[in-house]
């Protein structure tokens, strides 16, 4: 086998590991965001029925029984936070790294076509570069979005959290919470 067939090889090999990395990366962003998505029409619901419906409360009205049964809810949702920190945080990484294997095999396809014994006879990646470095394309590429999807979701989870904590600590006055319970542990 000749040198120049043996590239042409590489390169047909090369874009078709291209195609399947990338639709690989689609398909894996489309499962993370199914799963996020859900997670969070979920916990909006919650929070919605749960939260932003309860009126403050007086220590006096509420029983230790009714208190920590609002602290499991909170702290359900802090798991299920944090869980979906982690899920982001690992859908991120994962697209950081299918993006670096791809420009990996991108480069190796504009060296192949590069090489003089092929004589210009490949050009779809060398072009497509050049064309997507002219304007109006120049400052519209979509990939560093494509990655940081995930940090959205990491951002919209601690904003919740915090809101729900702020929505906890005003409803029930916390010192005095804080106070009540001391007060009840030690009385019996």
């Amino acid at each position: 086998m000749l040198p120049d067939e043996i590239l042409i090889k590489d390169y047909d090999s090369i874009v078709r590991q291209i195609i399947h990395w990338d639709s690989h990366f689609w398909h894996k962003n489309q499962f993370f965001l199914a799963i996020q998505s859900a997670f969070m029409v979920v916990v909006l619901k919650v929070i919605k029925e749960k939260i932003l419906n309860v009126p403050e409360i007086s220590l006096k009205e509420i029983s230790l029984k009714e208190i920590l049964l609002k602290l499991d809810l909170l702290f359900l949702f802090t798991v299920v936070t944090f869980f979906n920190i982690y899920l982001c945080w690992v859908w991120f990484k994962t697209n950081r790294r299918n993006r670096e294997y791809l420009e990996l095999r991108m480069r190796r396809a504009r060296e192949i076509e590069a090489d003089s014994r092929l004589q210009g006879l490949l050009r779809t990646f060398r072009k497509d570069k050049r064309i997507l470095h002219r304007n109006p394309f120049k400052k519209h590429g979509s990939a560093g979005w494509e990655n940081h999807i995930p940090c959205g979701f990491i951002a919209l989870w601690l904003v919740l959290l915090g809101f729900v904590f702020y929505k906890y600590l005003m409803s029930i006055n916390f010192l005095n919470f804080l106070i009540s319970i001391i007060n009840r542990g030690i009385n019996g």
